[in-house]
């Protein structure tokens, strides 16, 4: 009995040896699947006419492209299919792993097994470059009176983003009073400005622009080149105009139709020289705060027609060049009637801002 354990460890000694690789690897069987390296390196030993089942998972439900199940002897290759496609990403292989850190190689990794290749991707979308547009303006000679030239404001209501500081970038003089400048499809609202040679604010008495104008539908090719009316002068109302297609000459537009409106202020509104204004909104336009200065009537009451296609109205205390002044007055947002009604009478209660003033709609009497 003493020499039968030293034999028995020998002989287990000797089965463990010829057990391991000449590398140094260790071997596990699986039935008669012999992994000889920690490698990929397979050596099928089974029934060679067995027949295995590879499928392709994409991975993410957006990707197309799916390639058809293949049957596959047991150690043998899988045939490499078409790589599949998917927005914004770029395809990089298929791994035997559902998060693609080991790449399946079609000309060595032979198939001892059912099995699922999953597809791999990487992230390489790339934000595309805004469209931008070339807009023209025609300005009045007297924006260029004095080496005065013209600029061009753009921001977005919603980002908030803005092509410059005010009043924005200079413009390229095409000829005579044509100015144009590119802008991309990021901003929705523009505002062309008269600025001094070096892009500057001109001097107070001597400002000139346009109102706000909408670019929201911007690939529109119906307009590219806005032609600023001559009827304006500085300190008075901002400037409008019509758009066309650059080069003509955009035609006259009719005006839209509206209806008289009145509005009755109280008397404080009419101290240090002010009058009424009316701001109104609801569609595209060109009107911006704080609104059109009224036509007087006398007795604190004013009158102005309003385009038909606005719903909203708010009336307001403005200097006699039509800017707010320092102690502010307004009414709440008014909905304009559409019943016949178009005489508001303000509350004689003084309500200076924040505090907003209510009132009554009427009809004004004729």
């Amino acid at each position: 009995m003493k020499k039968t354990f030293p034999l028995i460890f020998g002989l287990l000694l000797v089965i463990g040896l010829a057990s391991c690789a000449p590398d140094g690897s260790h071997t596990t069987s699986d039935g008669d699947i012999t992994d000889l390296t920690t490698t990929d390196d397979l050596t099928y030993t089974g029934d060679p006419d067995a027949e295995f089942t590879v499928t392709f998972d994409l991975n993410y439900f957006d990707a197309v492209g799916t390639p058809d199940p293949q049957i596959v002897k047991g150690g043998q290759l899988v045939t490499k299919p078409s790589d599949p496609t998917r927005d914004d990403y770029t395809f990089l292989h298929w791994s035997e792993g559902m998060y693609g850190s080991v790449m399946w190689d079609f000309e060595k990794n032979i198939v001892i097994k059912d099995m699922t290749l999953y597809a791999a991707w990487e992230y390489t979308y790339v934000e595309p470059e805004p469209e931008s547009k070339t807009f023209y303006v025609r300005v009045p000679s007297y924006w260029l009176a004095e080496d005065h030239t013209v600029s061009l404001y753009a921001w977005d209501d919603y980002s908030g983003n803005t092509n410059n500081s005010w009043p924005g970038e200079k413009m390229n003089h095409v000829e005579d009073q044509i100015f144009s400048y590119k802008i991309s499809e990021e901003y929705s609202k523009i505002i062309f400005a008269r600025c001094t040679s070096s892009g500057g604010d001109p001097a107070d008495g001597s400002k000139a622009q346009t109102f706000d104008l909408d670019i929201t539908n911007f690939s529109n090719p119906d307009f590219d080149f806005y032609w600023i009316n001559d009827d304006v002068r500085y300190g008075d109302n901002k400037c409008n105009g019509r758009w066309g297609i650059y080069p003509d000459e955009p035609d006259e537009l009719p005006p839209d139709p509206g209806s008289l409106y009145y509005v009755k202020i109280p008397v404080f509104w009419e101290n240090d020289s002010c009058v009424a204004s009316v701001y109104f909104w609801g569609s595209s336009g060109d009107n911006s705060w704080p609104g059109q200065k009224m036509t007087p009537l006398g007795e604190q009451i004013y009158s102005f027609e309003i385009p038909d296609k606005y719903i909203n109205v708010i009336f307001a205390r403005v200097t006699a060049s039509g800017v707010e002044p320092t102690r502010k007055a307004q009414t709440i947002d008014l909905i304009k009637p559409t019943d016949g009604r178009n005489y508001f009478i303000v509350d004689t209660t003084e309500q200076y801002m924040p505090s907003k003033a209510g009132g009554e709609w009427t009809t004004y009497p004729s």
